[in-house]
């Protein structure tokens, strides 16, 4: 296993342990000051009165982000949860698109379904916002996510910038152009990156809850790649460099 993979699931499961620590904790102090607290959906208590994973829900949550990246729109997966007569978290007959959409985007659910699937719908989300869904064209903008990256990423060993690269599995990962092109005859050393562990990074290092290629754009002057796989980040003036 590659470095970053490596990283990858030793974040995910730190994430996973800590999701359902944190959500345990909050629940648990204010059930102890007489707050009554609802669960989000998808969570449940166990019989050592611990807060767990509802299976039976969490079937339902996957099939939410499995159905919306095949292309399933938030009005058809409403449709199609009344089809199958799941009930809504609010105990209603009906899905509204505002909940699927509270529910495709909440962090909460990266330890129901995983990172990866969890940051590919939020791709998929900022996709079919550049769509016209009347015209099914492109909305004109001038930030994209790729773009972005592919501007400020570079090979701390030969300086080249990094590449976007898909492998035949459908896994994205970002790799030196001068691997990409002359295998390690030139760049011997340099590490892929998997673009769930950038995300990762990029949301961390920013303090933000989810990936804004604007955001990228107007704060981060150059993401560099150590040798060691290590990730290094370059604020534009007036802030300070971050290390991972």
């Amino acid at each position: 296993m590659e470095i970053s993979g490596l990283i990858q699931l030793i974040v995910g499961i730190e994430l996973d342990f800590l999701m359902l620590t944190n959500i345990n904790s909050h629940i648990s102090r204010n059930y102890e000051r007489g707050i009554d607290m609802k669960l989000p959906y998808g969570y449940m208590i166990d019989r050592e009165a611990n807060i767990a994973l509802d299976e039976n829900k969490c079937e339902t949550i996957r099939m939410i982000f499995g159905s919306y990246l095949s292309g399933l729109s938030l009005a058809r997966l409403s449709e199609m949860l009344e089809e199958k007569k799941i009930a809504s978290p609010t105990g209603k007959a009906r899905w509204t698109p505002a909940m699927l959409s509270k529910l495709l985007f909440n962090r909460k659910y990266i330890a129901v379904v995983g990172m990866e699937q969890y940051f590919a719908a939020q791709f998929e989300k900022d996709r079919r916002s550049k769509i016209d869904q009347d015209t099914g064209n492109r909305r004109p903008t001038r930030y994209d996510s790729r773009n972005v990256l592919s501007g400020l990423f570079v090979c701390g060993e030969c300086g080249r910038s990094y590449r976007r690269v898909q492998r035949a599995s459908g896994e994205v990962v970002w790799r030196c152009a001068n691997r990409v092109e002359n295998g390690n005859m030139i760049c011997k050393n340099s590490t892929s990156v998997l673009m769930t562990e950038l995300i990762s990074y990029l949301c961390d290092a920013l303090d933000s809850d989810e990936y804004n290629a604007l955001e990228v754009k107007e704060r981060v002057e150059m993401i560099t790649v150590a040798q060691s796989g290590t990730l290094e980040l370059e604020l534009k003036p007036q802030q300070a460099m971050t290390h991972v």
